[in-house]
């Protein structure tokens, strides 16, 4: 059952077991507990310092574009903060990506996946880097 974007969960009289979503037969007891919410990722960004790295990373990175490998290793972000990250600002337009040209049995190794900014990640990354300037100044201005 869905009530206002919200998903519920039935639990039967003797609580025995959860049934996500599914009608309420007669002997359960409907309680309407939030399970969670269905969100739509908008396509701001959150900015994360986390965030900001990877962005850093990406922009010092070569013109052939940065692997995931490459990122970790400037970030020192583990693949499971790294990789949603990457997922978030490829769907927010920020980045583009593409798979290593050639087979991996030629590579000796798996084919890696670039990432690289688009007009879009260049711009509001240069948007990003304006608007922290003062913030940057003011705390060299007071030795911090």
């Amino acid at each position: 059952m869905a009530r206002g974007g919200v998903k519920t969960l039935v639990v039967l009289h003797k609580g025995a077991c959860l049934l996500p979503l599914l009608p309420a037969p007669s002997d359960c007891i409907d309680f309407s507990i939030p399970l969670c919410r269905v969100l739509y990722m908008s396509h701001e960004v959150r900015l994360t310092t986390q965030t900001m790295e990877v962005l850093a990373a990406i922009l010092n990175g070569s013109g052939q574009g940065s692997s995931g490998v490459d990122i970790a290793k400037v970030t020192g972000l583990a693949s499971g903060s790294l990789y949603p990250i990457l997922i978030r600002l490829e769907r927010a337009g920020w980045l583009s990506s593409a798979w290593e040209a050639g087979e991996p049995a030629e590579l000796g190794r798996p084919r890696r996946r670039f990432y690289r900014l688009t007009a879009l990640g260049a711009k509001s990354t240069a948007k990003i880097a304006n608007d922290l300037a003062p913030a940057r100044e003011a705390r060299l201005a007071w030795g911090q």
